[in-house]
């Protein structure tokens, strides 16, 4: 018998790149999206929406998706 350890992680943040510029979705714990872009809507995070309505994070407003964050539970 093997004793294998399950460590559970969640998806916390991606960032995105395009043309120079970079962008984020923060995920909270309740699964809210949170995105982030400093040059378009100033220093306040915009509710995007949450898990449950499917966002896709490959690819948002044409950015595409460079290094993702987990957080261990």
């Amino acid at each position: 018998m093997s004793n294998h350890t399950i460590n559970v992680y969640n998806l916390c943040s991606i960032i995105y790149f395009k043309n120079a510029h970079f962008t984020c979705v923060i995920i909270d714990a309740q699964g809210n999206f949170w995105f982030y872009d400093g040059l378009q809507i100033g220093r306040k995070a915009k509710n995007i929406g949450s898990i449950q309505n499917g966002i896709h994070t490959n690819d948002l407003h044409g950015q595409k998706a460079i290094k993702v964050f987990y957080t261990r539970v």
